[in-house]
């Protein structure tokens, strides 16, 4: 009878069942700290909905507040482990990790009342703070520490923890379907808040497990030689990460990794007002894109050949995506939300990957790794703060999609040309987007003058010649991106509007317009392609109820039978622009 071989504490059989065992518990709870940290924004968005009776602008300002605190929470992970070391970092960690509790279970505090008549942005943000700041603030932490953690143990994993990235985008995307697909339909919202606390309280266990294996750790495991010891990394990532990744980042570099992590966050929350303007912004909507935006990170820093060549895919499609969703936007083109809603988001997730991919192709070592995420979220913050505040403070349209989609196409990354620059070739990158675009806006304003019928198919056609040229410059970003935006320019400029357009207004409920049509006695109040209400102004129309509120309505029907004693006195509270007054 053989016998067993036996197993000493140093063996390689324990290694690799230790091994093993580590990592499932930095991965679940990284998956769980990222779950709660994607199940509360839609779920505390949720709370306060119906308070400013339902707008985007709740989604957009909430994921303001959450990229701000999870920014604040990134630079917490870094100094902390920078100025204490790993070690004494994960025993104040596990101090901050028990302070959320003293304000659990999470909900809307009593008291708090929406201002009437100032704008409810800075009240929102404040809310946030009070009530969910705390908690999310600490869940937000863990990402980057567990794996700044794993990278000072003796793992053969150490070298490159960027593999939980994964674990914690995957708990993300759940945590964030998870609400309105299950959560939602089946809790009330005080249960909601007690099933996140205790989620929270199991996070509280899991951490101090993680804690325990950083310090039963051999000290000194943390090496200076661990990042170059780890060649998968450097291959998955590319060259960017090869050629003296261990040293300082420059300053070019950093600010690269903000503006590929400011153009899909930005476009994410446009696409997310897109989708949403005209139907309700309900949890799951808003949580598409948002899911989209996570998936990229999980395929983009996926280890393996599969990651590069869907990130190759990706850059092919980036700039037809980029001019088709330009053209979408700029033409007004209307349909249904099952066909223009794909369009929006494919479009996204095609820039998404192609961003991304270049964020995981320049990683740097896992030592810089917290400063690495600091910068992603600084530049997700960053466009949290271009959309829900500058973008609604200088536009009075919705100008910060298409403008981030030029963004979006000086992303692409640099190719080798077929034909080898000449002497003035960076002159023209300057002179043909000009030229591209002085072309099309005089071809758009010819065009104007004709027939009504005609001006859309002569602005299809100028954009798609424009657009035709534009490819062929994908090999020098620059010049393409610049060609794109010449183009999105010359198009709004010289485009004339297809109504009369007599006041336009942009707050924190959206954008709003008054039109005047048919030889400007019909006037219309719109919201994206909704009308609210129209008054007829020709003779003897001007107090007739139009619109919805017409005398054939059921409300017509109700106030025309009633006594003129009841109407003349009557009070009326909803929605709508006055049209049901003109009964009285």
């Amino acid at each position: 009878m053989a016998s067993r071989p036996k197993t000493t504490p140093g063996s390689p059989a324990r290694g690799r069942g230790r091994g093993s065992g580590v990592v499932a518990l930095f991965s679940a709870t990284l998956f769980l700290s990222a779950g709660l940290t994607f199940l509360i924004q839609p779920m505390f968005a949720k709370f306060v909905l119906p308070l400013f009776g339902s707008t985007p602008a709740v989604w957009n300002t909430s994921m303001l507040f959450f990229q701000t605190t999870l920014l604040a929470g990134y630079l917490y992970a870094h100094e902390s482990t920078r100025r204490l070391g790993v070690r004494r970092q994960a025993a104040l960690h596990l101090g901050v990790v028990l302070v959320p509790l003293l304000v659990l279970p999470v909900g809307v505090p009593g008291g708090w009342i929406l201002p009437a008549e100032s704008n409810p942005v800075p009240w929102l943000l404040g809310l946030l703070a009070v009530a969910v700041g705390l908690p999310f603030f600490v869940v937000s932490t863990t990402a980057p520490l567990l794996q700044r953690w794993l990278a000072t143990t003796d793992h053969p994993a150490a070298g490159d923890p960027y593999f939980l990235y994964r674990a914690s985008n995957l708990g993300s995307v759940l945590g964030l379907l998870g609400y309105p697909l299950v959560v939602e339909p089946s809790m009330r919202l005080a249960q909601q808040g007690r099933l996140w606390s205790a989620g929270y309280g199991l996070l509280v266990v899991l951490v101090l497990a993680c804690a325990a294996v950083v310090w039963r750790s051999p000290r000194g495991s943390e090496v200076a030689g661990a990042p170059e010891a780890a060649p998968a990394a450097a291959s998955d990532a590319g060259p960017a990460a090869s050629e003296g990744s261990a040293a300082r980042p420059t300053l070019s570099r950093r600010l690269r990794w903000v503006g590929l992590a400011f153009v899909p966050s930005s476009l994410m929350l446009g696409v997310t007002v897109a989708i949403t303007t005209d139907i309700a912004p309900i949890p799951l909507l808003w949580a598409l894109p948002l899911s989209l935006y996570l998936i990229s990170f999980i395929l983009v820093f996926a280890p393996g050949s599969r990651a590069d060549g869907l990130h190759r895919a990706m850059v092919f499609a980036l700039p037809g995506a980029v001019l088709l969703i330009s053209m979408v936007l700029l033409l007004d083109v209307s349909g249904p939300l099952w066909i223009l809603g794909p369009v929006h988001l494919a479009g996204f997730f095609v820039v998404a990957v192609v961003c991304h991919g270049e964020l995981a192709r320049d990683r740097p070592p896992a030592r810089r790794l917290t400063e690495f995420y600091l910068l992603i979220s600084l530049g997700g913050a960053l466009g949290g703060v271009f959309n829900a505040i500058v973008a609604p403070a200088l536009f009075d349209s919705l100008a910060e999609y298409p403008i981030v989609l030029v963004l979006a196409a000086l992303c692409l990354p640099k190719r080798t040309p077929r034909i080898p620059p000449g002497p003035y070739a960076r002159w023209l990158d300057l002179a043909l987007p000009l030229a591209i675009g002085t072309v099309v806006a005089l071809m758009v304003f010819l065009i104007g003058l004709a027939e009504a019928d005609a001006q859309r198919y002569g602005k299809m056609f100028a954009f798609g010649m424009a657009a035709g040229v534009a490819v062929n410059f994908i090999r020098r970003p620059l010049r393409f991106g610049l060609s794109v935006g010449a183009i999105v320019l010359a198009v709004a400029l010289a485009s004339a509007p297809d109504e009369q357009e007599l006041h336009r207004e942009r707050s924190f409920f959206g954008v709003y317009r008054v039109t005047a049509a048919e030889g400007g006695d019909l006037h219309r109040l719109m919201h994206g392609n909704t009308t609210h209400g129209s008054q007829d102004l020709s003779s003897g129309n001007e107090r007739t109820p139009a619109s919805y509120y017409h005398p054939g309505s059921p409300i017509g029907q109700v106030l025309s039978a009633m006594p003129s004693s009841v109407t003349a006195r009557a009070a009326i509270i909803g929605l709508g622009t006055g049209s049901i007054a003109c009964y009285s």
